[in-house]
């Protein structure tokens, strides 16, 4: 059921409504690790990515060992990746391994699993592979394009498969059976998120993808116990966050290529290094109700990295349940569970990065803003509710309310505000949310859900490209209508304000100096009964 937050209007408002992602609930001990950010790469736990997994060639003999992909264990046996990671182990499980001295050894095709340091993983957590079972389409694709005997020629072909076919989805049969934890899969498109709003949705790896595999840019990293060597894109398992893109607008941006029902995309807007740390063949997750993900990709390709609309393409695993479980067996699916919003609601661990990100931000900016409520921040069920912001600086207001459960709510700029004028407030100024020049709008109404919550006030630079977040004329006069269109908000703001405080305290000097041009509240209100 949608909510329109803490305050309701008197008279219906034309405003946009914008509820956050979800953060994972925990389920369980293995999916309580403790997550830093809502977005921006970081270092992840492997105990919230159960079943992630690393393919490597691996020489024993040498100590040596080259991760080149990403993939995640779905039972005990099976391992679920990509098919462009796996041209060169359709005849053999055996590959050249180049060591620092140039010298080739042949290492072993093995699955790293239950790590997220590869300098402290043991043998214990590498599992020989037994077998490659590649989708029929894409190993067909394959074999015609290893007939062509000129190499350069061969290498496009193969890398044109993935964007071109499509069906690029793999399975690993182990040599012995994985006994940790493993993945669970969205077996149908009702456990997959919802074409739209976007939803917040993770990826992890360490970092490489099939074009790491013998190259001489990977950087070698010595074990921790010192027994040899490893060349990996990262040597701790990375996370990020991004948002699924819808499919028209991804095939647009990829036209001409394979994006349909067997594809699903994600990335942001804005672009940035986040979207490229993942693993070929890793997981895309959904935060299941419970906390521990839900895989409804695989990493496929993306064009760019750290480029505007450089979406990433993933293959959708729930289109490929069938032929996944004609290799494996049944796998167990999983129900949606009652509640579950499927990464668009705020829950209190998003709540607290989302706060945490932005006091690591701004904190230095808190006080040149004040908000509150006209009259007291503490309002009964119904009363009417006018909201105050003053300023010490100029620059655009913006007025975020998230209520007792942890929706959200913008409340201006709005539509009210001329359009020559968004958002902006002068040194001194006192702003009033609904203003006297509302049409047929004088106050809003505390309505359900009781309890504390919280309004965000923000005070940006004059310069600040606000109109792509707030005051888009399409998204702020859709009337008061819920929409679930978190990421596309939160994480591209925080992220604009983590880029642009960057660029802006280079150009200036200091982050100090820039931050002198910012302002930042958070003031707690209730509402009772």
């Amino acid at each position: 059921m949608n909510r329109t937050g803490a305050f309701a209007t008197v008279v219906m408002a034309a405003m946009a409504l914008i509820l956050l992602p979800a953060a994972a609930e925990a389920q369980g001990a293995s999916c309580r690790a403790k997550r830093g950010k809502v977005v921006g790469g970081e270092p992840a736990s492997s105990a919230n990515w159960p079943g992630q997994a690393a393919l490597r060639l691996h020489a024993a003999q040498a100590r040596v060992s080259f991760y080149f992909c990403g993939g995640t264990a779905i039972s005990d046996r099976w391992v679920l990746t990509a098919a462009h990671c796996l041209p060169d182990f359709l005849s053999k499980l055996t590959g050249p391994v180049r060591d620092g001295k140039d010298k080739t050894h042949e290492g072993r095709l093995e699955v790293m699993l239950g790590a997220d340091d590869l300098t402290t993983a043991s043998a214990a957590n590498a599992i020989a592979v037994e077998r490659v079972v590649m989708h029929p389409r894409y190993q067909a694709a394959v074999e015609k394009a290893l007939a062509i005997a000129d190499a350069k020629q061969r290498r496009k072909a193969l890398a044109l498969i993935a964007p071109t076919v499509g069906d690029d989805i793999a399975l690993l049969y182990l040599a012995t059976p994985w006994t940790g934890a493993v993945a669970e899969l969205s077996l149908t498109p009702s456990t997959d998120p919802a074409a739209e709003p976007p939803a917040q949705v993770r990826v992890s790896g360490f970092g490489t993808t099939e074009h790491n595999l013998h190259s001489e840019q990977l950087e070698k990293i010595v074990r921790a116990d010192g027994q040899g060597a490893l060349y990996a894109g990262s040597a701790k398992l990375l996370e990020t966050a991004v948002e699924t893109i819808a499919t028209p607008v991804c095939a647009k941006r990829y036209a001409g290529s394979m994006i349909g029902s067997g594809q699903i995309c994600a990335g942001l807007e804005l672009g940035g290094k986040d979207s490229c740390q993942g693993d070929s063949g890793g997981p895309l997750v959904v935060p299941g109700a419970r906390g521990c993900p839900r895989q409804i990709g695989v990493v496929n390709w993306g064009e760019g990295c750290a480029e505007e609309k450089a979406y990433g393409v993933y293959t959708r695993v729930s289109h490929y349940a069938d032929w996944i479980q004609k290799q494996t067996g049944p796998l167990k699916p999983r129900a949606r569970s009652e509640g579950e919003r499927d990464g668009r609601a705020l829950t209190p661990e998003q709540l607290d990065q989302s706060l945490g990100q932005l006091d690591a931000l701004l904190g230095p900016a808190r006080g040149r803003v004040r908000i509150g409520i006209r009259g007291g921040n503490r309002v009964r069920l119904g009363d009417k509710v006018v909201f105050d912001a003053a300023s010490d600086i100029a620059g655009r207001l913006v007025l975020i309310d998230v209520n007792a459960e942890n929706e959200v709510l913008l409340l201006y700029p709005n539509q009210y505000v001329a359009e020559a004028d968004i958002g902006r407030i002068a040194v001194g100024a006192r702003v009033a949310v609904p203003g006297p020049d509302y049409p047929g709008f004088t106050s809003f109404q505390a309505v359900e859900p009781v309890g504390k919550g919280r309004i965000i006030a923000l005070v940006l630079p004059e310069d600040f490209a606000i109109e792509r977040f707030i005051a888009d004329r399409a998204v702020v006069s859709k009337g008061f209508v819920p929409r679930n269109d978190p990421p596309s908000y939160l994480m591209q703001l925080i992220r604009q304000i983590d880029i642009e405080l960057a660029r802006r305290s280079a150009a200036r000097g200091t982050r100090a100096d820039e931050l002198a041009r910012w302002g930042y509240a958070v003031a707690e209100y209730e509402i009772v009964r």
